[in-house]
């Protein structure tokens, strides 16, 4: 077998994978940044699995111990397949998407505030454009109470599955923090164990023996308990990251705002605090249109809105009702409770549907049924007719004789 030559020629070679003709068509910048690809969910794999891995080679044979008992033992294996668990669920939940079928349904559950959504359609997709919806470009659809795409789980964080979303941030936190207060404790009983506040360490440049202090002990655990040190740095590090974005959604869900829509109040809100307003105003001069004019043009730009019709501040966020009605919608969509009723309603209308069927059907046998005893019944009246004459002329020829 001739040996690759050129990129050109890779593809013609045994061994050929998917990267290699991601690489041969010069895609790869697009394939990593601008296409949906497993690389960071195999990168968080990796890091889930690989470090469960080594907590479980240099950890697990220090359990139990003084410090931790044996619940430290089996925990963690249930902890780490209810995060796995978690990560399958938000990786595959659909976001919920927009089309010209459910349209007209999602604008029932998401109003239009006139301000950051007005009526208009997606240029791309070509249909309705709910509010609150936004094309995802990775993703090439329309996607209701878009959020935004997270490379972690490569999926879109939409109305639908952001309660997945959540608990996939949620457990992955709960979980790296536990496992942070496991890997000190095990550090802690290491040091305890081998006594090493009361050790001397010799110092090399020196040759001088020295108390212990942390530092000294931070070096000795880095020499002797790498694994269990790089353990301890990476929870704890990673562990406050998703400590803060999990408060940080919170803190969305608390405002009624999406990471979407969070980022256009913030334009908002420094449109206004540089009074861009009152500067637009006097470039614009006579020739800017009126409010009646701008109210009538609902696709016209938001800067625009903002200034004629919001001249002194922007209107409130209709879509916070508060943070537990909130939650709750997160936790159990309003469209996807408007879906269920809209389900109902059909399968109604299809039964009722069925139902006129059958009778009709049932009426049309009962008619044909109806025709075929009346058309025996009238069969034997005319025997009768005939029998009688019969009788009579018999009784009469008796009473000749």
């Amino acid at each position: 077998m001739q040996p690759c030559q050129s990129l050109e020629r890779i593809s013609d070679c045994a061994g050929e994978t998917a990267l290699t003709r991601v690489l041969n068509k010069g895609n790869t910048y697009q394939y990593v940044f601008h296409k949906p690809n497993p690389l960071m969910q195999g990168f968080y794999l990796m890091l889930v699995i690989g470090g469960f891995a080594l907590f479980v080679q240099f950890g697990l044979p220090l359990l139990p111990n003084r410090r931790l008992g044996y619940f430290h033992v089996v925990f963690p294996f249930v902890f780490v397949l209810w995060v796995l668990l978690t990560f399958v669920a938000a990786s595959n939940s659909p976001p919920g998407y927009v089309t010209a079928k459910n349209a007209a349904l999602l604008e029932r559950v998401y109003k239009y505030d006139g301000f950051l959504f007005v009526r208009q359609e997606c240029s791309t997709c070509k249909t309705p454009k709910v509010a609150r919806s936004k094309h995802c470009r990775m993703m090439g659809r329309c996607v209701e109470k878009y959020d935004h795409y997270c490379p972690w789980i490569n999926n879109t964080v939409g109305g639908l599955n952001f309660r997945y979303f959540l608990l996939f941030v949620l457990s992955t936190a709960v979980f790296l923090v536990y496992g942070t207060y496991v890997i000190y404790n095990l550090l802690m009983f290491i040091i305890e164990r081998d006594r090493l506040w009361d050790v001397k360490f010799m110092n090399t440049g020196t040759n001088e023996l020295v108390k212990a202090n942390w530092m000294i002990i931070f070096q000795f655990m880095m020499a002797h308990h790498g694994m269990l040190m790089f353990l301890l740095v990476l929870c704890a590090i990673m562990g406050i990251t998703l400590v803060a974005f999990f408060i940080y959604q919170l803190y969305l869900i608390k405002n009624g705002t999406t990471s979407n829509e969070a980022q256009k109040w913030a334009d908002v809100k420094d449109f206004y605090a540089s009074k861009k307003w009152e500067r637009e105003q006097a470039a614009r001069g006579p020739d800017f249109p009126s409010d009646a004019e701008l109210l009538r043009d609902t696709s016209a730009p938001l800067a625009e809105r903002m200034v004629k019709e919001f001249p002194s501040k922007p209107p409130t966020n209709i879509y916070n009702l508060g943070f537990w009605e909130n939650m709750k919608d997160v936790i159990w969509p309003a469209s996807l409770e408007m879906k269920r009723v809209w389900l109902k309603i059909q399968e109604g209308k299809e039964k009722a549907g069925a139902a006129q069927q059958a009778n009709k059907a049932s009426e049309a046998s009962s008619s044909s049924a109806g025709q075929t005893p009346s058309s025996a019944t009238s069969t034997p009246s005319v025997a009768s007719k005939d029998k009688r004459p019969t009788g009579r002329g018999k009784s009469g020829s008796k009473k000749k004789a």
